[in-house]
């Protein structure tokens, strides 16, 4: 019967990168859109995940992606992927507001630059987003760990990585700026995460069939 071996992996790097712009076209930009600011260095953000809009100052769209990377991880026992799970921690931020907040884990193009230009990192060279989950609704401003299972897709799209030899990179996008709606006024789609507590980790499990000749 097959072999099943379950591995974690913590996240070698770790950033997020804000925009600011009168449109949000212009906000939600396309993959050569660098962002208008970076940290590579923050153990916690209150606005990690966020996409808003404020009427002042003539109208201004916000959004905010976060991103995750690790180094090339080796295959185990030469298999494929049977599962696989981005867990991060964190909670619902945004005071009293309501309003649920649905958060969606990408699969980057490219490495990470580290660099404002990482923004549009979330768009493939043909211009779509590679989505690995369906959206996780964080629901809940206690912290805690939300999981992002990968579907199928999801799953071929980081075996493909793992066995070109390249690194992984994720981010983590509001379900608004995924879906390409702006964001009305007033209101804060914002998630807050935190590495200080729980690494960002993304588990895989590895589906191998055994060797010719052995024991059952």
């Amino acid at each position: 019967m097959p072999v099943k071996t379950e591995a974690k992996y913590t996240a070698d790097r770790d950033q997020y990168v804000n925009m600011t712009n009168a449109t949000w076209s212009g906000c939600r930009g396309d993959s050569s859109t660098s962002g208008t600011s970076i940290s590579t260095t923050a153990l916690s953000y209150n606005w990690a995940v966020r996409v808003s809009y404020t009427s002042r100052f003539g109208g201004l769209y916000f959004c905010t992606r976060s991103f995750f990377e690790w180094d090339p991880i080796a295959p185990l026992h030469g298999g494929h992927i049977n599962f696989a799970r981005f867990t991060i921690y964190g909670d619902k931020a945004g005071g009293s507001e309501t309003i649920c907040y649905d958060v969606r884990a990408i699969l980057c193009d490219s490495a990470l630059a580290s660099t404002t230009a990482d923004y549009g990192n979330i768009f493939n060279g043909l211009g779509y987003i590679e989505a690995l989950s369906e959206p996780v609704t964080i629901s809940s401003t206690s912290e805690q760990l939300w999981t992002f299972d990968f579907t199928e897709h999801g799953m071929k799209l980081i075996q493909q990585k793992i066995y070109n030899e390249e690194k992984i990179t994720i981010a983590l996008i509001n379900e608004v700026d995924y879906d390409n709606v702006a964001p009305s006024g007033g209101v804060n789609h914002k998630f807050y995460y935190e590495d200080s507590t729980y690494d960002p980790v993304l588990a895989l499990e590895w589906c191998a069939a055994p060797m010719l000749g052995s024991n059952f």
